[in-house]
């Protein structure tokens, strides 16, 4: 079951109907077969008593919005060729023409329908203005600008009312979160959170590497819904249980059969109090599309737990195995494999695969010192939480305490970020006293 070794995870928090067993179940996000409904199931069609709530139309806009997205990026990525619309930030880290389309995408979109709700991104376009202003200056009308080229790619999906389309329109609709992040001060206030490309290297790469498009949004000084949306995986339906693989590389696998019922990409919707729901990504655009209610594991014990890190990881090196190898626990576990499933690229991707119960939890470390982004924890953490999960700091405070405490950085107590289906909690304090150590 380890994705490292068969590319796939257990998807335990996915609900269907009960009542619909020996049945073949057909609705407009899946398609199961009745050999997968031989255990108890639910049906709910998704946020129904959130339909009440002050946060609903947000809520829809925001799935809507991240789908959309979503297809951006898998349009951008197929016609991209290796090393084409990408640049270096100045922390060395990759932004690509997906990037940036996507928060000028989401950027349009949200401030036309919430204008006074202000949006806090990951990219700005300062270079992209350094670029335009150099092509304008030398009069190469030859040479077709990354702006130029991200203004092509949303001309035909930005709604009606967005308008045409030009270059300083959509240098300013990228703007829009950088200025946000550097000039909102008022804990009190609602903000969206974008992270445009949560895993950019991975959307580079390509294969079996996730990437996910997260937006939240912050009130009071708190996640109150996210939406997390991950193109590279499909959902598989067997007898044994239902898993999902990564669908870049399982459509052109030898073990992948036509007959097969699976659904490519996923899109997960939180809203506080209503529980976290998903359903598949192609589906997503239609207003009466089932949602399915998605839930942490129920692992108890270590041995049936299974563990996440990042793909530049080992295992054995890792503060938490040694936390788990020194507790109470873990101790018997050092003659047997532990179930590791290692992830590419960044943590929403971390968050998504808790919220679906393909892992019971996962650790990330980080030194009190160095603030985090925002956007690479919130419509992560809100999603793990409304699934039954728990996110907190290593001193055990909730991570929403946390996030809304600045509009683009925190910072966390104790060493790091401990996800868990809730029932590993009893872990923090092995994982906190390990990671103090490592950090002497």
């Amino acid at each position: 079951m380890a994705l490292a070794a068969v590319s796939e995870f257990g998807y335990r928090g996915l609900n269907v109907c009960k009542e619909f067993q020996g049945l073949q179940l057909q609705c407009r996000c899946l398609r199961i077969p009745c050999r997968a409904l031989s255990r108890p199931f639910r049906c709910h069609r998704g946020f129904t008593s959130a339909q009440a709530s002050a946060h609903h139309e947000k809520l829809q806009v925001a799935l809507d919005v991240v789908q959309r997205a979503c297809l951006i990026c898998t349009s951008v990525q197929s016609g991209m060729q290796k090393g084409q619309g990408q640049l270096d930030k100045v922390d060395n880290t990759p932004v690509t023409i997906a990037d940036f389309s996507v928060q000028a995408f989401v950027s349009l979109e949200l401030g036309r329908l919430f204008p006074g709700i202000p949006l806090v991104g990951e990219e700005n376009a300062s270079q992209l203005r350094a670029e335009h202003e150099e092509k304008l200056a030398s009069g190469d009308w030859g040479k077709q600008t990354i702006i130029e080229t991200v203004v092509d790619v949303l001309a035909p999906v930005v709604s009606p009312e967005v308008g045409k389309l030009n270059c300083d329109i959509v240098l300013d609709a990228i703007d829009r979160g950088a200025m946000s992040a550097s000039t909102a001060t008022d804990r009190q206030r609602s903000y969206w959170v974008l992270d445009p490309i949560d895993g950019t290297r991975g959307f580079l790469r390509g294969g079996n590497a996730l990437y996910v498009v997260g937006l939240a949004l912050v009130d009071d000084g708190k996640p109150v819904l996210g939406v997390m949306g991950c193109p590279n995986v499909a959902i598989q339906f067997n007898q044994d249980r239902t898993v999902i693989k990564m669908a870049s590389t399982y459509f052109k696998s030898e073990h992948f059969k036509p007959d097969e019922i699976y659904q490519r990409g996923l899109v997960m919707a939180a809203s506080l109090g209503e529980g976290c729901w998903v359903q598949p990504l192609a589906e997503s655009t239609s207003s009466n599309s089932i949602m399915l209610k998605s839930e942490v594991d129920n692992s108890k014990a270590v041995p049936d737990s299974w563990f996440c890190i990042s793909d530049n990881e080992v295992w054995s090196k890792s503060p938490l195995a040694h936390a788990l190898a020194s507790s109470h626990a873990g101790k018997h576990l050092m003659k047997e494999k532990m179930q590791v499933l290692s992830l590419c690229c960044g943590s929403l991707c971390k968050y998504f695969a808790v919220a679906l119960g393909g892992v019971s939890a996962f650790l990330l470390q980080a030194d009190r010192s160095t603030p985090l982004k925002v956007w690479d924890h919130a419509s992560g953490a809100i999603c793990v939480s409304e699934a039954g999960g728990q996110v907190v700091d290593l001193e055990g405070t909730a991570l929403a305490d946390s996030i809304g405490n600045s509009k683009d950085v925190f910072t966390v107590k104790g060493g790091g970020i401990f996800a868990s289906n809730k029932n590993l909690h009893h872990l923090l304090a092995d994982i906190r006293s390990q990671t103090a150590a490592v950090g002497q």
